[in-house]
C-alpha cells in the first residue's frame, strides 16, 4: 500500500486511514461485519471526502464486506471489483458455508454493482448471488503494452544475474508463492522433462510456500532461482523463454496478461478466466492434468518456432484485448452509470 500511495500520489490527494481487513482477523468475514466502530468510521470518512464515486477492491466476494456495508450506508455511489468469484466452501475454506451465507447476505443488502475480471467470474458470481439490485459486469483486466526497445539488454542483463546462459531455457512464473499459484506442481512438471539440462527455473515472487518449492526443486534436482518481490517483474518478464502458471482457481491474473505483453508462450491450467485470455495451441497452452503440463512445456521445449510463433500470438492478442487502455475504459463507464443512477434516484 505504500508503493501504490506513492504512485498515486503524482496525480492525486491520498488519504490514509488505519483500516484492519477481514483476513487480519482470526473469523475472517464474521468479525469483520461485526466491527460496527470500524464500518462506522468509513462510513464517516467518505461522507466527509464525498468523491464522486467509491471503488472497494475485493480479492474474493468476502473480502471487503465490511467495506460494502460502509459505502452503502454512506449514501454515496458505488463499485466493487471481485476477483475470483468462487465461494470459500468451493476454495476448501474454513468454515466456509457459514462465511458464504454471511456474505451473501451482505451483497443481498448491499445492492449495488460489482465488476468480474472476466467473464467465468462474473457467471459465477451471478449464479452465487441471484439478488435482485445486483448487478454483476465483467471487464477484462489489462496491463500497459512492453516496450520491446531494450528488453533484449535487459533480458541479457536478468538471465547474467541468474547465473543463466545463452542456450539455456528459462521457465519462470510470476505471482505469491501460495498454494493457489501450485508451485510444487510446477517443479513437478519441469522434473518431468527431458532437456539434457538446458532447463532452468525463475519464480519471480515470495510467499509462504518458498521453502516448500525451494525444498522440492532440490529434491527433484530441478534448478530454481526465486527472484523475490520486485517492482519491474514485468520488465524482468524478458528473461523468461516460457511462461508457466499451474494454478488451483484465478480470476485473471495480471502476471499472465503481462506475459503476453511480453511475448512469451504462456502455459497454464484451464482455471476460471485464464482461458478467455490464452487461445489454446495459439497463444499458449491450457491443460487439466499434470502430465498435460509437462508434455505441453516438452514441445516448447524442443520447438523454438513454436516459442516464438506462439509469443508473437499472445503479444498481438493482449495489444488487442488486454491493454490498460482497454481496462480504464470500461471502468469509466461502469463508473458513469452507477453514478447517473444514483443522481436518477
Amino acid at each position: 500500500m505504500d508503493e501504490l500511495a506513492k504512485a498515486l500520489a503524482s496525480d492525486a490527494s491520498v488519504v490514509r486511514f488505519p483500516f484492519v481487513s477481514t483476513y487480519e482477523r482470526p473469523t475472517r468475514l464474521l468479525g469483520a461485519i461485526s466491527d460496527r466502530p470500524q464500518q462506522n468510521r468509513v462510513t464517516r470518512l467518505l461522507q466527509d471526502l464525498r468523491p464522486d464515486v467509491v471503488h472497494v477492491n475485493q480479492q474474493v466476494a468476502e473480502d471487503g464486506c465490511d467495506l460494502l456495508l460502509a459505502s452503502k450506508r454512506s449514501g454515496l455511489p458505488w463499485v466493487s471489483t471481485i476477483h475470483v468469484g468462487r465461494s470459500a466452501a468451493e476454495l476448501g475454506a474454513r468454515g466456509g458455508s457459514m462465511r458464504d451465507r454471511a456474505c451473501a447476505q451482505v451483497i443481498r443488502l448491499a445492492r449495488g454493482t460489482h465488476i468480474a475480471v472476466s467473464d467465468q467470474s462474473r457467471d459465477q458470481l451471478a449464479d452465487r448471488f441471484p439478488f435482485e439490485g445486483s448487478n454483476f459486469q465483467a471487464v477484462h483486466n489489462g496491463t500497459s503494452v512492453s516496450q520491446r526497445a531494450g528488453l533484449e539488454e535487459v533480458r541479457q542483463r536478468v538471465r547474467e544475474e541468474w547465473g543463466v546462459g545463452e542456450s539455456e531455457i528459462v521457465i519462470g512464473s510470476v505471482g505469491r508463492i501460495e498454494a493457489q499459484k501450485n508451485p510444487v506442481g510446477f517443479v513437478e512438471a519441469v522434473a518431468g522433462l527431458s532437456s539434457g539440462g538446458r532447463v532452468k527455473c525463475v519464480w519471480i515472487g515470495d510467499g509462504t510456500l518458498r521453502s516448500a518449492i525451494t525444498d522440492a526443486a532440490r529434491a527433484a534436482e530441478v534448478p530454481l532461482h526465486i527472484d523475490g518481490w520486485r517492482q519491474d517483474a514485468d520488465q524482468r518478464l524478458a528473461g523468461f523463454d516460457i511462461f508457466f502458471l499451474p494454478s488451483l482457481f484465478e480470476g485473471l491474473p495480471f502476471a499472465v496478461l503481462e506475459a503476453m505483453h511480453a511475448g512469451l508462450p504462456v502455459v497454464t491450467s484451464e482455471a476460471d478466466g485464464l482461458g478467455e485470455a490464452i487461445r489454446d495451441g495459439g497463444s499458449g497452452f491450457l491443460c487439466k492434468t499434470a502430465g498435460q503440463f509437462a508434455e505441453r512445456l516438452q514441445r516448447l521445449v524442443e520447438d523454438p518456432e513454436l516459442r516464438k510463433r506462439m509469443g508473437e500470438t499472445a503479444r498481438d492478442d493482449a495489444r488487442e484485448g488486454f491493454s490498460l487502455e482497454a481496462m480504464a475504459s470500461k471502468t469509466r463507464a461502469v463508473y458513469r452509470s452507477v453514478v447517473a443512477s444514483a443522481a436518477g434516484k
